[in-house]
C-alpha cells in the first residue's frame, strides 16, 4: 500500500489529476498482502494525495464486492460514481461453465445494492457472447437482463476459441455466424439504452475533465466522471481556452449512441 500511495504521489506532482485504479480483480486487493480485502482502506490513502481529484474503480468481480467497498463511496468525495463490473453472463449454466463462482441470483442482488446503496452510481459491464454451451435459451437470459438493468456501458465480446484452454475441450462450441448474430442484437438493445440515457442529460450541467484540445483551445474533449478513459464515449467540448487537465463546468446541448456535446459555461 505505501508503494502505491507513493506512486499516487509521485503521479499527482506531475500533473495527473485522475487515478484509475486496475488490477485483474480490484475487490481482492490486499488478500495476498494482507490476508483480507484492504481496498477500502486503500481508497481512503489514496483520498489524501494532494492533487488528485477523481480515483475511478475498474476490473472489479461482482462477487467480491463487500460493505465496506460500497461504503466507501459514500466516505470518499475523490471516488467518482463509477464501478466497472464486468458479469460476463447472467445464466446460472453458463456462469457454472465459466467457473465464475457466482450464481445469477447473487449476482443480479449485488448490482441491486450497489444502484440502492450509492446514488448516482454509473456502472459498466462486459458481456461474453457464445461461450461453450450458449444455447438461445441462455442467450436470451442475458438479453433479457441487459434490457430490463439498463447497464450505462457495455461492452460486449465472442467467445474465441483458444487451444489448449479448458473451454476449448467443451462441448456444444457456438457456430462463429451463431456469435456474431447474437453480438449484433446485445449491442442494438444497448445502444438504444445508451442513446436513451444521453438524451436524458441534455440541459443539464455537469463538471467535466479535458482530456484534450484543438483548434486554439477552442475546441476538446472531456469527460464526465461517468465515463472511464478510452472505454467509455467522451464529451465533445467548446469554449474558450480549454486546456487539458482543467476541471470545467459544461452545458450538454446535443447527444449520440455514446458521445454527449456540451458548451463550457462562462
Amino acid at each position: 500500500m505505501k508503494s502505491l500511495v507513493e506512486e499516487a504521489r509521485c503521479l499527482a506532482k506531475s500533473g495527473v489529476r485522475e487515478l484509475s485504479i486496475i488490477a485483474q480483480d480490484t475487490t481482492d486487493y490486499g488478500v495476498d498482502l494482507y490476508g483480507r480485502p484492504a481496498l477500502a482502506r486503500l481508497l481512503a490513502r489514496l483520498a489524501r494525495v494532494e492533487g488528485v481529484r477523481w480515483m475511478r474503480l475498474l476490473y472489479t468481480h461482482p462477487a467480491h464486492w463487500s460493505e465496506e467497498t460500497i461504503n466507501a463511496f459514500g466516505a470518499n468525495t475523490k471516488l467518482c460514481k463509477y464501478a466497472d463490473v464486468p458479469i460476463q453472463h447472467v445464466s446460472d449454466k453458463i456462469l457454472s461453465l465459466m467457473k465464475r463462482r457466482i450464481s445469477s441470483r447473487a449476482l443480479v442482488g449485488v448490482l441491486e445494492k450497489m444502484r440502492d446503496r450509492i446514488p448516482g452510481l454509473s456502472l459498466r459491464t462486459t458481456v461474453m457472447i457464445g461461450f461453450p454451451g450458449e444455447g438461445e435459451r441462455e442467450f436470451l437470459e442475458l438479453l433479457g437482463f441487459v434490457k430490463y438493468f439498463r447497464f450505462d456501458h457495455l461492452g460486449a465480446f465472442v467467445y474465441s476459441r483458444e487451444e489448449n484452454t479448458r473451454a476449448a475441450l467443451l462441448p456444444n462450441q457456438v457456430p462463429e455466424k451463431v456469435k456474431q448474430e447474437r453480438l449484433s442484437r446485445i449491442m442494438e438493445v444497448q445502444q438504444e439504452i445508451s442513446r436513451q440515457k444521453n438524451s436524458s442529460l441534455v440541459g443539464e450541467r455537469l463538471t467535466v475533465l479535458v482530456d484534450s484540445v484543438e483548434d486554439g483551445g477552442r475546441r476538446g474533449v472531456a469527460r464526465t466522471e461517468w465515463q472511464a478513459p478510452e472505454v467509455d464515449g467522451v464529451v465533445h467540448l467548446r469554449g474558450e481556452g480549454l486546456r487539458p487537465g482543467q476541471f470545467l463546468k459544461a452545458t450538454v446541448m446535443d447527444f449520440d449512441e455514446y458521445d454527449l456535446f456540451g458548451q463550457v459555461l462562462q
